[in-house]
This record gives C-alpha cells, sequence and structure tokens, in this order.
C-alpha cells in the first residue's frame, strides 16, 4: 500500500480562511478515508481517524513557510505501509522541492480499496456527515495533479518540483 500525490497550488488568499483541503477520499457516510491539505495552518495527512499535523506554512508560530502568496507552490506526500511497524504507515512530505518530513508515523493504512472504492475522490473540498455536506474548501488556483502507485524519492520528488514528468 503505497502512494504519491504531487499538486501545484496558488492561493486567492494571503491568510488561511479556515481550511485548505488538497485532496479527499470520503466514505459513503461522510467519514474521512484520507485527506491532504493544510488544516490549522499546518500541513495535514490523514488516514481514517488518525492523522498527523505539523510544520506551519503561513508565516507563523517561528515558520519561515508561507504558500499564502501569489506563487505557485508545489507539495508532493508519499505515503507507505510501514514493513516494521503493521497496521502504520509512513508519510514523507516535500514544499517546493525541500523534504519538510521524512517517514512521519500515521497509525493507520490507506488501502488500496481506499481510494479505488465508494465515493469519487475529491480535489479542493471535503465531504462531512450524513449530508456530505461540503467544507474545507481550497480557495485557490491547481494545476498538475498527479498521483502514482509508488513511493517518491528525494529524485522524484526534486524531478516533480523542476517540473521534469516521468515514472516513478
Amino acid at each position: 500500500h503505497q502512494i504519491t500525490i504531487s499538486l501545484w497550488v496558488r492561493f486567492l488568499n494571503t491568510a488561511p480562511i479556515g481550511n485548505d483541503c488538497f485532496i479527499a477520499k470520503n466514505t459513503n457516510g461522510g467519514g474521512d478515508k484520507f485527506l491532504f491539505g493544510i488544516w490549522g495552518s499546518q500541513m495535514m495527512v490523514r488516514i481514517g481517524s488518525n492523522y498527523r499535523l505539523q510544520t506551519y506554512v503561513d508565516g507563523t508560530n517561528g515558520s519561515s513557510i508561507n504558500v499564502y502568496n501569489s506563487a505557485w507552490h508545489n507539495f508532493i506526500v508519499t505515503i507507505k505501509e510501514d514493513p516494521n511497524n503493521l497496521g502504520t504507515s509512513k508519510a514523507t512530505l516535500w514544499i517546493d522541492g525541500v523534504k519538510r518530513w521524512n517517514n512521519l508515523t500515521i497509525s493507520n493504512v490507506l488501502a488500496d480499496s481506499d481510494v479505488t472504492t465508494g465515493q469519487i475522490p475529491l480535489i479542493g473540498m471535503d465531504l462531512d456527515g450524513s449530508n456530505l455536506d461540503k467544507t474545507d474548501w481550497l480557495e485557490a488556483h491547481v494545476d498538475e495533479i498527479q498521483i502514482f502507485d509508488s513511493v517518491a524519492n528525494d529524485d522524484d520528488a526534486s524531478n516533480l518540483y523542476n517540473k521534469r514528468f516521468g515514472q516513478l
């Protein structure tokens, strides 16, 4: 079980307004199977009810990263099952070609069926609750979304950031 997601984002606002969901996969009842985006000004990857929330990206809390400007920013996340700790995953994150997370643990596994069955993955919003309310709108332009069924390494992330496409 492994996945890499790469996308370019240019935010329309100069500060976060709520949460900015890049991509979400929900259950038919509005639960979360998978989320990737910015929650509370921090990068977040969520698998089921377990998540990693880390790295401020709005220039606050001592962070030198501020993606809320008029520039395009590249976000790449890889998620893979940890073979040494079954039932957990490792997440690695690059922002604009710089590795920000390296194998952070998430206490859940993203199964292939979590991505391929049920509700379709959504770009730019999350669905919540039994009414599947549209929430956590991404107020940004999105381009060059790529999803791979493999795990990117540092060279792959550099190539994606420098717009050299190919296979992972």
